[in-house]
């Protein structure tokens, strides 16, 4: 029986077609309606559009899926954008089996993005106009303030790790 995951703010189908080729049953959600259209015409053009499903929602803190449905949710540069953590954080927990697992990546404060927000970590702030990525102006992300802050919130439901790793 193979392990279930669900990446949340999927993007590209990259990281999902890794993780069939693992052997695990992938699902994707995306907010973009674009990403969802290309994903499935990638998937089609592979021959694996039944191996990995991909579907659009409204973002936000509730997330349409069954309790207890995944073994692993990965939400790799995404979470952020939603402003009720503790919320998501809740969701996320509803949606994993039991002893399941989360992945999720957040921005550091040495991100280049940190030079374009209007707000300080540790909770929402806003992308600002000048934003090398445009579609991101006037976005909300939360951001933690820290790594203690990310634990406090996140060990409500989860014994929680944090490592650090810093691309770009």
């Amino acid at each position: 029986n193979k392990l279930r995951i669900l990446e949340l703010g999927f993007g590209t189908i990259t990281n999902m077609l890794a993780m069939n080729q693992l052997g695990y049953k992938v699902e994707g959600l995306e907010v973009s309606k674009d990403s969802v259209h290309r994903a499935r015409i990638a998937l089609a053009k592979l021959k694996i559009k039944n191996e990995i499903m991909v579907d659009s929602y409204d973002g936000g803190s509730v997330i349409p899926k069954k309790n207890n449905s995944y073994d692993i949710v990965v939400g790799l540069q995404c979470v952020y954008y939603n402003i009720d953590q503790s919320k998501f954080i809740y969701e996320c927990n509803r949606l994993l089996k039991k002893n399941g697992m989360i992945f999720f990546s957040y921005f550091t404060h040495r991100h280049g993005y940190m030079k374009h927000i209007e707000g300080c970590p540790g909770g929402p702030v806003t992308f600002k106009k000048g934003h090398p990525n445009p579609r991101l102006v006037g976005l909300k992300p939360f951001l933690y303030k820290s790594k203690k802050q990310l634990i406090n919130k996140f060990n409500q439901y989860f014994n929680t790790i944090v490592g650090r790793e810093e691309f770009d």
